[in-house]
């Protein structure tokens, strides 16, 4: 049937309706679902522990995980087409390590234990969080104009992130027990946000991403298949491949300062949506591989905040034994096929 991977990501839609539901329903306190109904649609007639747990805590974290799956997932999608290379992801750059390079000099060294209990200090991990992925893209692309092979760009950017966590070391080792703990914790990733408004700011974003995408399926086909063949069609191939760097790692950067560093998301959600579609067209798996992202986020998300569990599960535990399965068999499959990765 030609229209048929179309009806397979429409098919995407009810699971991630059926997931979303869950995730505002299911947790240490479990909400029944005509209770969240009422949280959403009347709270003033509903029960006021519903409204508290959905409106304040359940929905800003459904929102930030649709977000920041899309955004690492598309990210992850780039970087792949652009490095050719099925085991890029959206950290690869460094993006992340120059978010968590920013976030250790705040919390560390400037933050303090007497600023630990701040209703600011969550702010102020965002905001230093974005200044480190800024500076590392801003890094990355003006480096970029000089070097003419893509992996030589990623093992440039794996380099940078060696360098920036020997750094955070160095600090780390140097700070309060306080201050260090809350590091750590920023490092295991989590949805919990208070800041609804960068969630959505950052929907938004991978939104017009995964539009423009599917626009220009036909050009990231072309960069797929190398940079003569790409040339050849008339495409500016390093223009391209800045204003892509450019916006995978604005999408990584912003999502990990919202989310802190969540792995194996953007490398796996890529090779799941061309495996359920059986194609690799841009046009149908930038659109699919944002909603995997999205589903892979909020199922990650439920398990870690499981009835029972006696606490919250680090979801970046989570998302690893979700993503290495997926890695190993990507790995088998280009040895089969005489493919190095």
């Amino acid at each position: 049937m030609i229209h048929e991977p179309r009806f397979r990501v429409i098919a995407l839609i009810p699971v991630l309706l059926l997931l979303a539901a869950a995730e505002l329903t299911v947790g240490s306190v479990s909400v029944p679902l005509p209770h969240v109904w009422g949280a959403l649609v009347s709270p003033d007639t509903t029960d006021i522990g519903a409204v508290l747990i959905v409106r304040s805590f359940r929905l800003p974290r459904l929102i930030t995980a649709v977000a920041a799956g899309a955004a690492l997932a598309l990210s992850g999608l780039i970087m792949q087409t652009v490095f050719r290379n099925p085991l890029a992801g959206p950290f690869v750059l460094g993006v992340s390590s120059g978010a968590g390079l920013a976030v250790a000099l705040q919390v560390l060294l400037v933050a303090g234990t007497a600023a630990f209990f701040s209703p600011l200090l969550h702010a102020s991990t965002l905001v230093a969080a974005t200044i480190g992925s800024a500076a590392t893209l801003m890094l990355v692309v003006a480096v970029s104009r000089f070097i003419a092979q893509p992996s030589a760009l990623l093992i440039l950017g794996l380099l940078f992130g060696y360098a920036a966590n020997a750094v955070i070391q160095i600090i780390g080792s140097r700070a309060e027990a306080e201050a260090l703990q809350r590091y750590v914790a920023w490092t295991y990733g989590s949805f919990d946000n208070p800041q609804t408004a960068y969630a959505l700011f950052l929907g938004a974003l991978t939104v017009g991403t995964a539009v423009v995408m599917s626009v220009r399926g036909k050009r990231l086909d072309a960069l797929l298949l190398g940079k003569r063949y790409a040339g050849s069609m008339g495409i500016p191939v390093q223009r391209n491949r800045q204003a892509l760097l450019l916006v995978s790692g604005a999408l990584a950067g912003i999502a990990t300062a919202l989310c802190g560093p969540i792995g194996f998301i953007g490398i796996t959600s890529p090779h799941i949506a061309r495996a359920y579609l059986q194609r690799s067209d841009h046009r149908i798996v930038s659109v699919t591989t944002a909603l995997t992202g999205s589903l892979l986020a909020i199922a990650a998300d439920l398990v870690s905040h499981l009835p029972g569990s006696g606490g919250i599960i680090p979801v970046n535990a989570v998302t690893a034994l979700i993503g290495v399965p997926v890695v190993v068999l990507v790995l088998l499959r280009s040895g089969s096929r005489g493919v190095t990765v």
